[in-house]
């Protein structure tokens, strides 16, 4: 049986962003949505994501650093230092995620895709095998990020 997930990334970036994700759900567009941890409006997101239980909910890694400099440097991921220190954060955010929903995200993807870096996946498909959840764009579930008429 096919099932088709229509996930809506970036969940508590914005006040703006987290209602059209809701609206969008109950409106039967979207099935799932990805939850950046440490967004301004992550509080909210999780609120919204409690009071509409059905909604799957994803964590969203996103590299923390306000200027983007590991994010310029993961697109080459050539540091052994870079993908250590891109271990423990994500560790991190899982963690925070459980934390603050109260249970395990649903799945696991990144910010930009950077899960699909080939020194990057093998720490999302770590985790994601400890935890029996899939890992977005990685095999395990089929993803489409465009459509044309």
């Amino acid at each position: 049986m096919k099932k088709l997930i229509v996930n809506a990334d970036d969940f508590g970036y914005a006040s703006g962003i987290n209602k059209g994700i809701i609206q969008a759900y109950k409106e039967g567009i979207v099935t799932s949505t990805s939850l950046m941890i440490d967004a301004p409006g992550t509080r909210e997101a999780v609120e919204l994501a409690k009071a509409n239980q059905n909604l799957r909910l994803g964590l969203h890694f996103v590299f923390s650093d306000q200027d983007n400099r590991l994010l310029r440097l993961a697109k080459q991921a050539v540091s052994v230092f870079f993908v250590k220190a891109a271990e423990e954060e994500l560790k991190r955010q899982f963690e925070k995620f459980v934390s603050l929903v109260g249970k395990r995200p649903d799945h696991l993807d990144a910010h930009f895709h950077y899960q699909k870096l080939p020194r990057i996946l093998p720490l999302f498909k770590k985790l994601a095998q400890k935890y029996k959840i899939p890992v977005r764009s990685a095999g395990e579930i089929n993803f489409i990020s465009r459509f044309s008429a």
